[in-house]
């Protein structure tokens, strides 16, 4: 089944909408513990190598705030059936680093 056009400046408009609805609601709800934000990318076009590509040139914007963490799970393109994970907030956890 075609899927139609999709752009690239579409799909990080509906990303940005989506995390300020998150972090609007999640501050509307004070958690007594970190909250970390995991966003599935599920676009038949566009994988992870194009959202980290966004992410380098500026496009993909998270403010501070809400969220302990920011990661996007998204397709990749070089091994097909594994997932990317992608820390959009700027800081590389210990732990994450074999992982992305």
């Amino acid at each position: 089944m075609p899927h139609g056009l999709e752009m690239f400046s579409a799909l990080l408009d509906k990303l940005h909408q989506l995390i300020r609805r998150k972090r609007e609601k999640a501050r509307k709800h004070p958690y007594p513990y970190p909250v970390v934000l995991v966003v599935r990318v599920a676009s038949p076009v566009f994988s992870g190598q194009d959202l980290e590509a966004a992410k380098a040139r500026g496009e993909i914007r998270v403010r501070e705030g809400a969220f302990r963490e920011v990661w996007l799970l998204a397709r990749e393109d070089r091994r097909p059936g594994w997932p990317r994970l992608i820390r959009l907030d700027d800081q590389q956890p210990q732990w994450a680093l074999g992982l992305c």
